[in-house]
């Protein structure tokens, strides 16, 4: 009987030696599977991991875990939060461009939000592009208009549906923070205290507009005791400011002419090295006929300007504008003459090269796109007295001389001062 009660007791004791390391190993793996549902990449985030997971450490002894594992709705450094897509990192353009940049901060942001869309096929985006307020009105909204497009046109080249993707430019109409005065469309000469709230301006913002809902929320912990603080992470640099001017500089491109100073038409190289100014220098040409009579012979004379005009234009406003423009001219004229009735009778001939100065006032278009257009009225002056002129005649010496004279008197007119008018059409990128 006391071997019985003996046999029983050892194989009790057996039992509940094995249950008890069945409970051990069960609250072991419960405590596992929980930890391993936070699916967390990014740096920002590790906190937020260690804290849960100090939490459900806390609580793997108890018989309910107080947190209820579900997916983590973020990939790297994205997650939703009121409405939008949130995100750390850089997303860059080309200097005054709207080409994405290829540096690896921005491709490996991007690589990102398209894993992110892909998860996630139903939510649907609106793609804001912001600038600070340095520039112009116009010239803000248009590149933040350009470059939201540009990123729409990245991610529908990259897999995501173009129904999903929408694009908008608010220029400097919705800054993230206010900035000081003495930094407010313009740049002061001292830096320092713009450069951080240009930087949060100048943004680009994903608004969720369609399937939200289908993002799950975060988990919910109860808050574990707090650990020791740690230390703050350096900050990270602000990067350096992206200048900006008011308008477009140092363009390059070419200038087609109607009309123009002594001329018919031309055509110059342009260069627009401030905002404001414009210089140019091509070829012109135009011509001049004239017809005299003496003594019953009739004469007919053409002359050919050849110019070459070298010109300042002034740009008074950005877009719609009061133009003026000085410049100089070498005008080289050829004039041939000769007797209707009686070709090779009488051939006149004569050359001769001047300066000149013009000047002009008028109206200019120009967009942000490379076009402009010009319309001006201006005055042009010759130095110098033209040239002798040569004559070939079997005709009587009185008439060869009336008509040469005629053709001579002629010739100088086109050394008086004259009036003219030019519409130019440019391009310059």
């Amino acid at each position: 009987m006391a071997l019985r009660a003996t046999s029983e007791g050892w194989f009790l004791g057996v039992r509940r030696g094995v249950f008890a390391l069945g409970l051990a190993a069960g609250a072991v793996g419960c405590q596992a599977s929980a930890s391993g549902s936070f699916n967390v990449d990014s740096s920002a985030d590790a906190k937020a991991q260690a804290d849960a997971d100090a939490s459900l450490d806390a609580q793997a002894g108890s018989e309910e875990p107080k947190v209820t594992p579900v997916e983590v709705a973020r990939i790297g450094r994205f997650r939703k939060v009121d409405g939008k897509l949130n995100y750390s990192g850089n997303i860059e353009f080309e200097y005054n461009k709207a080409n994405l940049r290829s540096d690896e901060g921005t491709q490996s942001t991007l690589k990102e939000l398209v894993d992110y869309l892909k998860k996630y096929p139903d939510v649907k985006l609106e793609i804001e592009g912001h600038t600070d307020s340095r520039g112009s009105d116009r010239y803000n909204k248009d590149l933040s208009e350009r470059r939201a497009a540009s990123l729409r046109k990245w991610l529908i080249s990259s897999g995501i549906d173009e129904q999903r993707l929408t694009s908008v430019g608010y220029g400097e109409s919705k800054p993230q923070v206010p900035e000081p005065d003495a930094c407010l469309n313009k740049t002061p000469d001292d830096t320092s205290q713009c450069e951080e709230p240009w930087q949060r301006n100048r943004r680009v913002v994903f608004a969720i507009t369609a399937g939200a809902e289908t993002i799950p929320e975060e988990p919910v912990a109860t808050p574990a005791p707090a650990p020791a603080p740690e230390p703050e992470p350096e900050p990270e640099p602000t990067p350096a400011p992206e200048p900006k001017p008011s308008c477009p500089t140092n363009l390059v491109g070419f200038h087609i002419n109607a009309l123009g100073p002594n001329s018919f038409f031309g055509a110059e190289a342009a260069w627009q090295p401030l905002c404001w100014l414009e210089v140019s220098g091509g070829l012109y040409y135009g011509f001049a006929k004239f017809t005299e009579d003496a003594a019953g012979a009739e004469a007919k004379a053409t002359a050919h300007k050849f110019n070459i005009p070298v010109r300042g234009r002034v740009w008074f406003m950005d877009t719609h504008s009061l133009i003026a423009e000085l410049g100089v001219l070498g005008a080289h004229y050829r004039i041939n003459g000769h007797e209707e009735n009686a070709p090779g009778e009488f051939d006149y001939e004569r050359t001769s090269t001047h300066l000149g100065g013009f000047l002009g006032l008028g109206y200019g278009y120009r967009s942000e796109a490379p076009w402009r257009i010009a319309a001006v009225i201006g005055g042009l002056v010759q130095t110098g007295d033209m040239d002798g002129s040569s004559t070939t005649s079997n005709l009587p010496a009185a008439t060869s001389q009336a008509l040469s004279a005629a053709f001579d008197s002629d010739g100088n007119d086109l050394l008086d001062p004259k009036l003219y008018g030019e519409i130019s059409f440019g391009l310059l990128w």
